[in-house]
């Protein structure tokens, strides 16, 4: 069952993805940032990597900020989440809300997984839950921000499983046909994808600047998986302004995860 929360579950930021067309327009006081970044879960020195990411975070500050693969290690009691959270406040940093979703348990079962959402703004519902099955568990969460949805999801992986991204996309897109949302995160394949194919179907547009895994090569159509969908019910009320892919580059000779970032930039017409 589908659990919409009125509180707040957790505290912290995120950001809310534009994108498409871009307009040339300087950002001012009315425009609305989102980002969205696969942390790749607590591999690879991950105090270090969540340490440089969160520090752009603050630069950038977004609006909404989507985080997949977000996770806990239950032999250490250390989650993601918290480190988050606690280091945004030390920052500065001036969340209002933060909400988790539990997907599966990752890394030879090491790890529990999540995506996770923040937002500056005051926010007006929570909704989350599972997505439809697939090998991996998978699932979304949602804020309502002045009468939009915001939806962080981390779709299944693997070319063969592109059944269950359909089914999942599909639930989604069901789900808030009657609002005006955007749909963000790790989709795990490109919009040019049978599967995504739906969305533009039912008039969505995506942005999707470019290759956002590391281990591709510049161009590779299958490795623009990270990005943005704004629903037709959406789209008459924003201008886009731009985005960029962002995190690119190593630090002391280490990318900060094995995906990049993707920001958006939109102002509201009202």
């Amino acid at each position: 069952m589908i659990e919409v929360k009125q509180t707040l579950f957790i505290l912290l930021i995120l950001i809310v993805q534009p994108g498409l067309a871009f307009a040339g327009v300087k950002q001012n006081s009315s425009t609305f940032k989102t980002l969205t970044l696969n942390i790749h879960c607590a591999q690879n020195n991950w105090k270090f990597r969540l340490t440089h990411i969160l520090d752009e975070v603050v630069r950038i500050s977004p609006d909404v900020i989507a985080f997949q693969e977000v996770c806990e290690e239950d032999s250490k009691r250390e989650t993601q989440a918290l480190f988050i959270q606690s280091y945004l406040v030390k920052k500065g940093y001036p969340f209002k809300a933060m909400s988790e979703q539990f997907t599966h348990f990752a890394w030879a079962n090491k790890f529990k997984e999540y995506v996770l959402l923040i937002s500056k703004h005051k926010v007006e519902s929570i909704e989350k839950d599972y997505l439809p099955a697939s090998p991996l568990q998978r699932g979304y969460v949602a804020f309502l921000i002045n009468d939009v949805w915001y939806i962080n999801t981390h779709l299944e992986y693997k070319s063969e499983n592109a059944k269950f991204r359909q089914e999942q996309i599909y639930f989604l897109m069901n789900r808030f046909q009657q609002f005006p949302h955007v749909i963000m995160g790790d989709f795990n394949s490109s919009p040019k994808s049978a599967e995504q194919n739906q969305l533009i179907q039912n008039g969505y547009k995506n942005y999707f600047p470019g290759n956002t895994h590391t281990g591709a090569e510049d161009g590779n159509e299958s490795a623009r998986i990270d990005g943005y969908w704004f629903s037709k019910l959406l789209l008459p009320d924003i201008n886009f302004l731009g985005g960029e892919i962002l995190l690119k580059e190593k630090v002391n000779g280490q990318y900060l995860s094995d995906h990049f970032a993707v920001l958006a930039i939109f102002q509201f017409k009202k």
